[in-house]
């Protein structure tokens, strides 16, 4: 019987050094916004025992509501259309 690990490119799940790859942040900063003083404020995660696994949707909807923290991030995201009613 063999086993196939699948890569990163493969699978939709993700460690937490990839997750923050991805996210473009730091492992311990993501860590933070799990485990830290203000935990909740990150993306949705699953452990399993000590290992922490993200999926690639959670994390896209985590930046898809997370509001900019800097000048730089609202000039570098798509402008919002304004409604006038």
């Amino acid at each position: 019987m063999s086993y196939t690990l699948k890569t990163p490119a493969q699978s939709p799940w993700l460690r937490s050094q990839q997750a923050a790859q991805y996210l473009g942040l730091s492992k311990s900063y993501l860590d933070k916004k799990r485990d830290g003083d203000h935990p909740g404020g990150g993306p949705k995660f699953l452990r399993r025992g000590k290992i922490v696994f993200y999926h690639i949707d959670w994390l896209n909807d985590w930046l898809v509501g997370r509001p900019p923290r800097s000048v730089d991030d609202l000039r570098d995201s798509p402008k919002r259309e304004r409604d006038d009613v």
